[in-house]
């Protein structure tokens, strides 16, 4: 699949891999947008996106449906990269049971 000049977002995109993601993208001519709430990113993480006039940061949850909602307007392609990386850092919910 070609992604020069695609509209791409990346989610958890100051993770290890999304962060090593959205590089890679960003060198292919991809317009990258990444989010992250940088709970367990590192916006250190993007220094060489900064760099890079293809590339917008928007720090936000995931959960969020009207922050993605605006974000994603235009976008042809999605990477999810974001998650929880252990289990307590899941939020407690009438769902969630300890056994």
């Amino acid at each position: 699949m070609e992604i020069k000049e695609k509209k791409v977002v990346v989610t958890g995109a100051a993770g290890f891999i999304g962060s090593n993601l959205t590089d890679f993208l960003l060198e292919q001519g991809a317009e990258v947008i990444g989010i992250d709430n940088l709970f367990n990113g590192r916006i250190e993480n993007l220094t060489e996106a900064f760099k890079k006039d293809k590339f917008e940061f928007h720090k936000g949850d995931i959960r969020d449906l009207t922050f993605l909602l605006d974000i994603f307007k235009d976008v042809e392609i999605g990477y999810h990269e974001a998650a929880f990386t252990s289990f307590p850092q899941f939020p407690t919910n009438q769902f969630m049971r300890s056994y």
